[in-house]
């Protein structure tokens, strides 16, 4: 038995003693370290002595606190932490792009009133700045949405005559950014910046003076602003009404047949500025670097300008906002500027930065491999649709400024019924997106699912190609008619990695069908056609060189549009010139009549319009309430119309990506309407 024993427990034996030997030699080793208390000093030396002497407890004491200083906030979050910053700072990682010295691009400005290029812009405008309301999509019980306001500023909205008349409640708890505390009993009452009625007031005149001109940013809620009437009922109430165009009226009870505009409250969803530091704001100034409050900007919002650096801008929590949430942990928004989205993934895989948003999946696989990395989807953005907008414009002689073959529609509905839309988010957006039927999304009471969408189905697409005249001769690849014209044209885009996948996921749908598109930027320069791989343009050159003087056969272009189901800036024919949104230069092909207003003589009574220009101005001016069936109807007839004559191919909603180190906790995306929303519910968030 004793012998049994000995063969079970000898090796245990044997490897003990051999851990205790190499402990013991890992001690000795280390014994006097370090040699920095070894020095003559008279501090040093007390201090070697005394280290000296606890050794080896002191040793022991010494490792541990290494271990708290470097060790802990592994353990803690799940990657290393980012030094410098506390538990309650959320790190951003921004992609800036690069300044004429291929410096990192810096911001220079934060113009809340104006719509900026730059998303860092929106971002810290969205935080910092509150309008009276948010619209959003509401579902209802049949599954379909409509139009929902969440009161902001405002408390409460009284209807006096709907979507002509309101009168905005106040809320009277609200604080500019640069008040005084109102929680230090020393504070001068001269101190308290409290937002009031003036604030709204100064706000409305100054968007009123935008003129309809692209410098000065003009869109369709500074043209709103230019038909209504607002006055000041008390320090905490504004009543705001329309007016007839042209028309001068003194006070909203005494306007007469005001015009409805059925997506009133939606116009009135911009963010509103500080009366008190808005005096050097003028119509001259808007669009410059010039007003003060651009430079330290002061909202309402939960978070406040804080700083900024030559690499970042830091925004910090508002303790005296209204709404602030008692369990809030995140006291500061830092956002870290890079160059370029590689540059910024690099920043979140390293840890460098907490989290990165972006609505290109470029590097999203790359991320997979990180698991302290979560991946968060944004629900998909009905608001916004990506299309393909054929050029309609003829020059004065009659001649097309695109191939005029883009002007028969059966080679628009051709090109539209080619074009697999499910491959493209799969393989292109890895599955970000969901399909766009037309400019109204099919989630909308509004959408008419029965009008001909002309959606992929590539034998109908080759059946018009043939009927049209445009055929495959043998042992060719492109379509040529009875002239030899080859069925080619151009396709503009701006570069990303995104966009390049999209084009050239287009690119070869529509060669299977026997369509050229020319997708790369030096060839569409040079007026030749190839395989080249797709390369788009710069968003600077694309606006300037091809967009605003609409010299482009077909271009790849994402639209901004309201909750509402009001299309009126898209495709009415007013809308046409730059900076207008019809970027088609679409008019309806079936017209109608309308009588002539201010008639001269000699002139017919009547004149013709595009019938969809005239259920566009009648869809928008029924009362939004009680003609809702009406309004209905007409926004069908709009869409038949649309669908008919294929003025644009319309291809996907999108979603953005919203990458976070799991160190990040309650991130929730639910209700989020754009990129610049994702901070929707940052009270939930915590580190």
């Amino acid at each position: 038995m004793q012998k049994i024993l000995y063969i079970i427990f000898f090796p245990i034996i044997k490897l003990a003693q051999l851990i205790e030997k190499l402990v013991y030699i890992f001690r000795d080793s280390f014994w006097y370290y370090p040699e920095l208390f070894t020095s003559e000093t008279k501090h040093t030396y007390y201090i070697s002595k005394l280290y000296q002497t606890s050794v080896p407890y002191s040793h022991f004491v010494l490792a541990f606190l290494v271990i708290l200083l470097f060790f802990v906030p592994l353990f803690v979050t799940g990657t290393p932490k980012i030094l410098g910053y506390s538990n309650n700072t959320i790190i951003e990682a921004v992609i800036m792009g690069t300044d004429s010295t291929g410096e990192v691009q810096k911001i220079n400005r934060v113009n809340p009133l104006l719509p900026s290029n730059i998303q860092l812009e929106k971002d810290i405008v969205n935080l910092i700045y509150e309008p009276l309301l948010r619209y959003e999509y509401i579902q209802g019980e049949d599954g379909t949405a409509l139009g929902g306001v969440e009161y902001i500023l405002a408390e409460n909205v009284l209807t006096f005559k709907p979507g002509a008349d309101y009168q905005f409640i106040l809320r009277n708890d609200v604080f500019w950014h640069d008040s005084e505390s109102i929680d230090n009993p020393n504070t001068d009452e001269n101190e308290i910046k409290q937002f009031n009625a003036d604030d709204v007031i100064r706000t409305f005149e100054i968007l009123s003076q935008v003129e309809d001109i692209d410098s000065t940013g003009s869109n369709a809620y500074t043209r709103a602003l230019k038909q209504l009437q607002w006055e000041k009922v008390d320090p905490f109430t504004v009543r705001v009404c329309t007016r007839p165009l042209q028309e001068e009226v003194t006070t909203c009870d005494k306007a007469e047949n005001n015009p409805i505009f059925s997506n009133f409250l939606e116009l009135l969803s911009f963010k509103i500025i500080p009366e008190h530091l808005s005096g050097d704001i003028t119509s001259q100034t808007l669009d410059t670097l010039d007003p003060q409050l651009y430079k330290n900007p002061v909202g309402t919002g939960k978070y406040e300008f804080d700083n900024v650096t030559d690499n970042s801008i830091s925004l910090t929590l508002f303790n005296d906002h209204y709404n602030l949430s008692p369990l809030v942990s995140i006291e500061e928004i830092k956002f870290l500027y890079y160059k370029s989205l590689e540059d910024a993934t690099s920043a979140v895989q390293n840890g460098e930065a907490h989290t990165l948003a972006s609505i290109s999946t470029q590097f999203q696989n790359s991320f997979a491999d990180y698991k302290q990395i979560d991946l968060f989807e944004s629900p998909v953005l009905y608001n916004q649709f990506w299309a393909l907008y054929f050029n309609l414009r003829k020059r004065p002689d009659g001649s097309s400024i695109a191939p005029a073959f883009l002007q028969d529609v059966r080679v628009r509905r051709a090109i539209s019924s080619s074009i697999n839309r499910e491959t493209i988010i799969k393989n292109a957006l890895n599955s970000a997106g969901e399909e766009a039927i037309g400019p109204i999304p099919a989630i909308s009471s509004y959408f008419n699912k029965n009008a001909n969408w002309h959606t992929y189905n590539k034998i109908d697409s080759e059946a018009l190609l043939d009927e049209a005249g445009w055929t495959l001769k043998p042992g060719k690849d492109i379509r040529t008619n009875d002239a030899g014209e080859k069925l080619s044209f151009s396709l503009y885009f701006v570069n990303s990695f995104d966009r390049q996948k999209v084009a050239e996921s287009i690119r070869a749908d529509l060669a299977e069908i026997g369509v050229e598109a020319v997708v790369n930027k030096s060839e569409q320069i040079a007026g030749e056609t190839g395989n080249s791989e797709a390369e788009g343009w710069s968003l600077e050159d694309l606006n300037n060189q091809v967009l605003s003087p609409r010299l482009f056969d077909v271009i790849l272009y994402g639209m901004n549009t309201f909750i509402d189901p009001d299309r009126y800036e898209l495709y009415h024919s007013t809308q046409i010139d730059h900076p207008g949104l019809n970027i088609a230069g679409y008019s309806s092909s079936e017209e109608t009549v309308e009588k002539r207003e201010n008639r001269q003589a000699g002139e017919s009574s009547i004149i013709r319009v595009p019938k969809v220009d005239k259920f566009l101005e009648q869809a928008r001016s029924f009362d939004p309430e009680k003609n809702r069936i009406e309004r209905k109807q007409r926004y069908d007839d709009v869409q038949l119309l649309i669908a008919e004559d294929v003025p644009a191919v319309y291809l996907y909603h999108p979603q953005f990506l919203y990458f976070a180190n799991n160190a990040v906790k309650g991130i929730n995306l639910q209700g989020v309407n754009s990129l610049e929303e994702r901070f929707l519910h940052v009270d939930e968030w915590k580190l």
